[in-house]
């Protein structure tokens, strides 16, 4: 059996959109700290973990001035770990 890479991409986004839904359409998801000792302190998976944290934000929420320097300082770290 063949899996391809976009497939599993979408199972995860329609998953992950249903869990983002009904547990935190009103709320933040748990900050980075929370949850680092989860994924053993995975630097790489923790980057990308705070930019979607905050894409969340933005996107359901109210950011507070501190959520906005929060993803303002993630910028540089993601940019690295891309490059």
């Amino acid at each position: 059996m063949k899996i391809s890479i976009l497939s599993i991409g979408n199972k995860l986004m329609i998953r992950f959109n249903r869990l983002t839904e009904k547990f935190f359409q009103k709320v933040p998801w748990p900050e980075a700290e929370a949850i680092a000792p989860i994924v053993n302190n995975d630097a790489q998976f923790l980057i990308l973990y705070r930019e979607l944290y905050y894409r969340h934000i933005y996107a359901r929420l109210t950011p507070t001035i501190e959520h906005r320097f929060g993803s303002y300082d993630v910028t540089p770290l993601l940019h690295s770990f891309l490059m």
